[in-house]
């Protein structure tokens, strides 16, 4: 990807991965994925492009899914969010594979590794984004890191849930936005 913003460094083995700064200083995100020609896309996106939704029904279909996952959940699991933590519910949705807005990303440059490679049949892509500059562009006052991300995620349920309830039938909203929110979750699935 040819971008300013961007540094695509390649690598042919993996002596050279522990030259990589981030990856011995610990101080990235990673994202590992398939295709080194995806862009930073979530599953839900990709989903909805492949079936050709228009952007009009996202919130409303993600509703829709959003639904049916809480009214079968129960038969895989019984350790389920409240009903209004939609945060929590799409984490649990995304880890039994359902399309999310949900896009993961890991403190282990392993993990993504493994994400990467595993369904891979060509070139894969790892992703890596500072950790500190990511929560300094988010939050100034990223230090306050436990109080910074449940304000993140009490923003995003209240928001979602405003905004399921409100364009259930179809719609957008004026304000939203491709905001990011950097949301770790309080318990680990």
């Amino acid at each position: 990807m040819e971008n300013d913003a961007f540094e695509t460094i390649t690598i042919a083995d993996w002596t050279q991965v522990y030259d990589l700064p981030e990856v011995k200083q610990g101080t990235a995100l990673f994202r590992g994925q398939a295709n080194d020609t995806w862009g930073l896309k979530t599953s839900l996106e990709r989903e909805f492009e492949r079936l050709e939704i228009h952007e009009d029904y996202f919130l409303h279909k993600e509703r829709a899914l959003l639904v049916e996952f809480r009214r079968r959940a129960h038969l895989y699991t019984r350790d389920l969010p409240d009903h209004d933590d939609v945060v929590g519910w799409l984490a649990l949705m995304q880890h039994h594979s359902a399309p999310t807005r949900l896009l993961d990303f890991s403190y282990s440059f392993f993990v993504a590794s493994h994400f990467a490679f595993s369904t891979s049949s060509g070139n894969s892509a790892i992703w890596a984004i500072d950790d500190l500059w990511l929560r300094t562009c988010l939050d100034p006052q990223a230090f306050m890191r436990e109080e910074s991300l449940n304000a993140q995620s009490q923003l995003a349920n209240k928001k979602l849930s405003l905004y399921h309830e409100e364009y259930k039938g179809g719609g957008r909203p004026n304000d939203l936005s491709n905001a990011i929110l950097m949301i770790e979750p309080t318990r680990q699935i």
